[in-house]
């Protein structure tokens, strides 16, 4: 299952590349657990200037974290996990290139479609209209 929620936020003091251990909550946010064990969602881990967006799995046992599975960006490159010096904070987001929005014209745009009130325009100039 995949899962986002609104202000997800919580410390660590995790080194390295690897999972990401919380270690404490924060006050006025939910912790990670919310989400659920195993639920896969969208974080960002920022350290300093040293930044990093991907998705993980949410672990809750035997201890609370969260598997860095897919970087999608980071201060080390797309695909790069960046390294922990043992004082960062993990959020849930939505990052960018991943995002569904509307334009100016009420339309969606999604990579090889454009969905809108007359219909699905598809990249090859098709058209599906709505009944």
């Amino acid at each position: 299952m995949f899962s986002v929620k609104d202000r997800v936020k919580q410390e660590t003091a995790t080194t390295g590349d690897a999972h990401v251990i919380f270690s404490s909550s924060l006050d006025g946010y939910q912790d990670f657990s919310s989400l659920g064990h195993g639920t896969q969602t969208f974080y960002a881990i920022e350290e300093s200037t040293n930044w990093e967006v991907g998705i993980g799995n949410v672990i809750t046992a035997p201890f609370q974290g969260i598997t860095r599975d897919t970087i999608i960006d980071s201060a080390s490159g797309a695909g790069n996990k960046i390294y922990l010096s043992g004082a960062a904070t993990i959020f849930v987001t939505y990052p960018a290139s991943g995002a569904v929005f509307t334009t100016g014209d009420n339309t969606a745009l999604i990579t090889g479609i454009r969905l809108g009130a007359s219909g699905i325009s598809f990249n090859d100039g098709s058209l599906q209209t709505t009944a």
